[in-house]
């Protein structure tokens, strides 16, 4: 028993705040699909839903491995391990994802309800601030965070539209789409050069 809780801090002391965070959003990404024990969630998909590089998701699916969240097998990769059916944010507690900050608990919370349909596609700052009791510092760095990590941006003039990557399957073969024309354009670039 004192071996595994070494093991534990050792891992949560290995993946960093970015890693954390990478993690949660697999454990919603889990969710949105409805995914069921022991299905396939390999790392480039999850990279291109996320919009990140595959180092970062790797080591989340390591840590969510690490939590028995997720079994990994040799040269075939991560797999659901159990079935991810609590509220988003209970989920994370207890992987040891959040912070006790109001920030992270409320990110979580609207992720949470992002995914169940209970916040609309547009919103307004009074709107989060009102149903979240945040400060307005508070508000924004939480819709800095949301905005950076791409799930929602900043409509011209007034209030927030989140993006359909956290609800729809179609916007990720979408990205994915994009992602193949632009990448292979990138290697005919002038500045680009293949290390030997």
């Amino acid at each position: 028993m004192q071996s595994r809780r070494a093991a534990d801090a050792a891992g949560n002391a290995r993946i960093t705040m970015n890693d954390r965070s990478i993690a949660a959003q697999i454990v919603a990404f889990i969710q949105a699909e409805g995914m069921a024990v022991s299905s396939h969630l390999p790392a480039q998909l999850i990279a291109d839903r996320l919009r990140v590089s595959r180092s970062p998701v790797n080591d989340a699916l390591s840590f969510l491995h690490e939590k028995d969240v997720l079994i990994r097998e040799r040269n075939r990769g991560f797999f659901l391990a159990k079935p991810v059916v609590e509220p988003l944010d209970e989920i994370v507690e207890q992987l040891g994802l959040g912070k006790s900050d109001v920030v992270t608990s409320v990110y979580f919370r609207i992720a949470d309800d992002r995914l169940k349909g209970l916040l609309p596609e547009e919103v307004s700052e009074q709107l989060l601030q009102a149903r979240y009791g945040l400060t307005t510092t508070q508000l924004n760095a939480l819709l800095g965070r949301i905005a950076q990590e791409g799930w929602a941006e900043r409509k011209l003039g007034y209030g927030w539209q989140f993006s359909a990557m956290l609800t729809t399957p179609d916007s990720l073969l979408k990205s994915y789409r994009l992602r193949l024309a632009l990448e292979p354009a990138a290697l005919l670039e002038p500045g680009y050069r293949l290390r030997p």
